[in-house]
């Protein structure tokens, strides 16, 4: 089919010096609330790790038995849940309890937070102080409670600490406890100020509640840049920016009904990067009905698409919307720029389409291969099977640098998002996580749901692959649909 080409070239009205990087520099990785553009940054000597509450006996459901303990170890009467030695930090907490559906999680439990060694906790409280509100800095945005997390409780305050950390529970019932804890490990503790509980994350509260809105500041930004065009059937709009510069904003306004049938593709330095419908990569389902709004992509009130992840080049960068469809299709294409160079540990923007389509029952649904050095900074994932929910029960796996063993063994689908039994508190939209569409009742349940890794991103040095298991056992014939958005090497 022949394709008209419409080609316009930003050039860069104002640099940075060479090298500058921003006066808001976080002191660790981790810290991107300082600096959004450090999230494109790739960080040598930080490793992901996690520690949760799967069955390493292979148990259905990860329930456990009686003899097959959910703690390390126990220390007198306080059992183990978290052990780190060396530098690092927690950097997002996640459980969930009850029996078939969610309860609160049991206030008779104390938990303790050891740092650095310390034989003092630094935190101790009942368990679910960690989530509901009650105890600074484990506060919303920061921290949500089954209630508003739709059965899960997660919190995102950083627990950093500079020579280990250790946290234990004692007392109560912890037969029907899940969690788990992501953390960094990281050669150095220069610039790790160790965890007090007294910490200010006012500036990490104040970018989560951007959501919706653009979390990057009016200024060095260059003025936006808008193209129109009516595409016809197979025509396409190309707009050129000329480097070095970092992509900051992109928004997109066409009518819902053209989002799954207009492809989006984006070129960084001359590497194609993105390539899917406008659906899929605003995270709106495959058909453009799960209405997803979190901090840095989605769908805003007036029903344009945003994206907001920093997307840094050197040479160029070249966005294409491409009418796919037999029908006439009215575009409105929108950028705003940094109008400096990108930081020296930048690495360049990606985002890859994964589908699995049922057939097979068992087939595992592949999420994200990739070799060299990069981060994985999000997922948005589209799961449904015929006449069952039980595609919400697998476990996603993850290989990073080349591991034999499973490097990241999680829980469950809805887990990894955050939530807690099948969504047992419905539909929930959050910045960071959600599921805006949940359809428990269809004759093939359907689930949409996102999680952004914004201070948990799973970094590797060499390669990842990341698998999602189909099923409690692996033997659903689970369909699946899944774009992850990542940071690779230039």
């Amino acid at each position: 089919m022949a394709m008209a080409a419409l080609a316009t070239l930003v050039g860069c009205r104002t640099m940075a010096p060479r090298g500058a990087s921003s006066p808001l520099t976080p002191t660790s990785a981790w810290e991107v609330w300082h600096d959004l553009s450090t999230l494109a940054d790739l960080t040598p000597g930080l490793r992901s790790h996690m520690i949760s509450s799967y069955c390493r006996e292979g148990c259905r459901y990860d329930r456990h038995s009686a003899e097959s303990s959910r703690f390390l170890r126990h220390d007198g009467d306080e059992g183990v849940l978290f052990e780190a030695t060396g530098p690092g930090a927690i950097t997002r907490i996640w459980m969930t309890s009850g029996e078939g559906t969610s309860q609160r999680l049991d206030p008779k439990a104390t938990l303790r937070i050891y740092v650095d060694g310390a034989s003092k906790p630094v935190f101790k409280g009942p368990l679910p102080s960690l989530f509901e509100g009650s105890r600074s800095p484990f506060r919303p945005p920061l921290a949500r409670d089954r209630r508003t997390s739709s059965g899960g409780n997660v919190s995102y305050v950083p627990i950093a600490y500079r020579a280990g950390c250790r946290i234990t529970l004692s007392g109560g019932d912890t037969t029907n406890l899940w969690f788990q804890f992501n953390h960094y490990s990281v050669d150095s503790a220069e610039g790790i100020v160790s965890f007090t509980g007294e910490e200010n994350l006012s500036a990490w509260k104040r970018l989560l509640r951007r959501t919706g809105k653009s979390p990057w500041p009016k200024r060095p930004h260059l003025p936006p840049e808008t193209h129109r065009k009516n595409l016809q059937p197979g025509e396409n709009l190309v707009v050129d920016l000329v480097g070095p510069n970092e992509i900051r904003e992109l928004h997109l306004d066409l009518p819902p009904s053209a989002w799954p049938g207009t492809t989006l593709v984006v070129a960084i330095d001359e590497h194609q990067s993105v390539r899917m419908s406008v659906a899929d990569f605003f995270g709106q389902g495959r058909q453009g009905d799960a209405a997803m709004r979190s901090l840095l992509i989605g769908r805003d009130k007036s029903g344009g698409l945003y994206s907001y992840f920093p997307m840094p080049f050197w040479r160029r960068a070249r966005v294409t919307l491409l009418n796919d469809g037999s029908q006439p299709v009215p575009v409105e294409l929108g950028f705003r720029t940094s109008g400096q160079e990108p930081r020296p540990k930048a690495g360049r923007f990606g985002a890859i389409l994964k589908t699995t389509d049922g057939r097979q029952p068992g087939e595992e649904h592949s999420l994200l291969d990739l070799s060299g050095a990069g981060k994985w900074v999000g997922l948005v994932g589209e799961f449904s099977a015929k006449g069952t929910r039980q595609y919400l029960e697998g476990d996603e796996r993850i290989y990073i640098d080349d591991d034999s063993e499973v490097s990241i063994h999680g829980t469950g689908v809805e887990d990894f998002f955050n939530a807690g039994f099948y969504f047992d508190h419905g539909p929930l939209g959050l910045p960071l996580h959600g599921a805006p569409l949940d359809e428990p009742d269809r004759r093939s349940p359907r689930t949409v749901a996102y999680r952004l890794m914004l201070t948990d991103a799973i970094v590797f040095q060499t390669s990842i692959r990341a698998r999602m298991e189909a099923g409690p056992t692996g033997d659903v014939a689970m369909k699946a649909r899944t774009v992850a958005y990542f940071y690779t090497e230039f």
